[in-house]
């Protein structure tokens, strides 16, 4: 097992703090600074170069054979796409080594998770003021409601505070009390008044978090199972759960956005999705169309002009084919089958994948774009080459330790 110096853990958590906040940062530093400073450009910026500098000192990432060729396949497809298209593949193929790479790359690094967490709530704590400013600012006379890219923004910070406080609250300070309370602060603004999507990763991390309780995990309890089949049946009832909850909450004078909306789409135009299923058809033609090698990564935008199709998979089904979306379904399936079955044994590792898995497949399948979405290939990263290569080992051991008894 390698050894990782103290220093280099804390270098490495850093990057990771600042992956996960980046998107806060994006948006929180142009209430401090403004006159159209690019921040995204500052942010990643930051992060590559103290990335450079840790693979400068440290000289090693830890790759392997599995990793390179997954993100090299989907480079590939990059450069295909490039010498099809010329306008918005331009824009993508930067996002994704800005981000996509970035974040797939830190991912090898000699992260401290429960460090990383503990570096995000600091972070988050020293951008408290723009925070501030930026959730007053979004009040208007017309709307109170937070847009998708401060709901996500605030999301991934916030939930990573919190699940600071579920798996190493022991581990804390008067400062991270504070961010305890802060995040609390934050959460409340995104139930209260952010988009749907956030809601849904905040359920999912309290889902996956039952899932991988230690007391039983990794066994299909009754617990596990009630638990699959309390789900089930609120899905199943999901209108009615819906406007209970909303009417139950009027009558003391608490109004949830998330609700209502939801409510007023199914009774307005009969589609909770607010016109996502008109996309989604459009999608499942094209992939229909070209269903081995689809019509080129930024198609969606230059045919349709929609930016893309508000959902993973039916995005590289229709950008790539059956050749660029099996691979990223089968790492997803992957990753939601070790969490709801419990099979990472490596705590800290199942409390990372949790996180990350909450924060970015919920929304990557309602609205978010896959090619610059940092967290989401940090995700991927973290799964191809620390989870896979450490159950590799563990089946390693465990047949040379037959062969040992064997032999004797």
């Amino acid at each position: 097992m390698e050894r990782i110096s103290e220093r280099e853990s804390k270098l490495a958590s850093v990057l990771m703090a600042l992956m996960i906040c980046s998107k806060l940062m994006n948006v929180a530093i142009p209430k401090v600074y403004s006159g159209g400073i690019q921040s995204g450009m500052i942010t990643m910026g930051l992060i590559w170069g103290i990335f450079v500098i840790y693979v400068f000192i440290y000289r090693k990432n830890n790759a392997n054979l599995k990793a390179a060729c997954f993100i090299a396949y989907f480079l590939l497809f990059f450069i295909i796409s490039n010498l099809i298209y010329s306008d918005h593949i331009r824009l993508l193929t930067l996002h994704f080594i800005e981000y996509g790479l970035a974040g797939f790359l830190i991912a090898g690094t000699g992260f401290n998770v429960e460090k990383t967490m503990r570096y995000t709530a600091y972070l988050t704590l020293i951008l408290a003021y723009p925070i501030v400013l930026l959730l007053q600012s979004n009040y208007s006379i017309y709307s109170e409601s937070l847009g998708m890219g401060i709901s996500y923004a605030l999301l991934s910070p916030a939930l990573t505070i919190v699940a600071h406080l579920l798996y190493y609250r022991k581990k804390n300070d008067y400062l991270i009390y504070l961010a305890y309370a802060f995040s609390m602060y934050l959460l409340y603004q995104i139930i209260v008044r952010g988009i749907r999507g956030s809601i849904l990763c905040i359920l999912v991390l309290i889902f996956f978090a039952v899932l991988n309780n230690d007391r039983f995990r990794g066994t299909f309890s009754i617990r596990r199972g009630a638990v699959l089949a309390v789900v089930f049946i609120g899905l199943l009832n999901a209108d009615y759960l819906l406007t209970a909850t909303a009417n139950a909450l009027s009558s003391i004078g608490i109004h949830i956005r998330f609700i209502e909306k939801t409510i007023a789409l199914g009774n307005g135009i009969g589609d909770i999705s607010n016109g996502r299923t008109d996309i989604y058809s459009v999608a499942i033609k094209d992939f229909f169309d070209s269903p081995i090698w689809g019509k080129g990564i930024g198609y969606f935008p230059e045919v349709h002009g929609i930016n893309y199709p508000h959902n993973l998979i039916l995005q590289v089904l229709g950008e790539g084919g059956l050749l660029l979306g099996i691979p990223i379904i089968l790492v997803i399936i992957r990753i939601i089958y070790d969490l709801i079955f419990g099979r990472i044994e490596n705590r800290d590792l199942r409390v990372c994948i949790l996180l990350l898995t909450s924060c970015t497949i919920p929304a990557a399948f309602v609205s978010d774009e896959i090619w610059n979405y940092q967290l989401l290939w940090l995700l991927f990263g973290i799964l191809l080459k620390k989870v896979v290569p450490q159950e590799r080992r563990k089946v390693s051991l465990a047949q040379q330790e037959i062969e040992g008894n064997v032999i004797e």
